[in-house]
């Protein structure tokens, strides 16, 4: 072969290389795949540690059905000693409930009336900052007068 110019690579390795190889050393780890392939024992013990570590893990972390969330809430109570229940209801709660409809951001707004005192329960979006709602809370109460 002395004066050709060969592309063979197993014309071209010395004697007994691999093919690919020049020096005749061919690379223990020639892929990522490699080492798996060889070592079946070792990635099947492998792969059920992976699966362990992952259940383990799975069961392990803590979940939340329901996440505690505070919503704004505002609570307004009136008094008129000595009014039943309808009174309450007609003077004062249903006023305060029309000024209080307006407000924005408002979600949910329930309301009692007893003998000389009336509670309005008033719920806004998350959004929504507490200091902003019960301003403007105030100026319902105002605007009801």
């Amino acid at each position: 072969m002395t004066g050709r110019i060969s592309n063979d690579p197993v014309a071209a390795s010395p004697e007994g290389a691999p093919a690919g190889s020049a020096t005749g050393e061919q690379s223990y780890f020639a892929s990522v795949s490699s080492p798996f392939i060889m070592r079946p024992v070792a990635t099947t013990l492998l792969s059920v540690a992976v699966l362990l570590a992952g259940w383990l893990g799975y069961w392990g972390l803590p979940v939340s059905a329901l996440p505690q969330v505070d919503f704004p809430t505002v609570q307004v109570t009136t008094q008129l000693p000595g009014a039943n229940p309808e009174t309450m209801s007609n003077l004062v709660t249903a006023s305060l409930e029309r000024q209080f409809g307006q407000i924005a951001s408002l979600q949910s707004m329930t309301s009692s009336s007893s003998y000389g005192l009336s509670q309005i329960t008033l719920q806004f979006a998350l959004n929504r900052d507490i200091d902003g709602a019960a301003q403007d809370v105030q100026a319902a109460i105002n605007a009801a007068g």
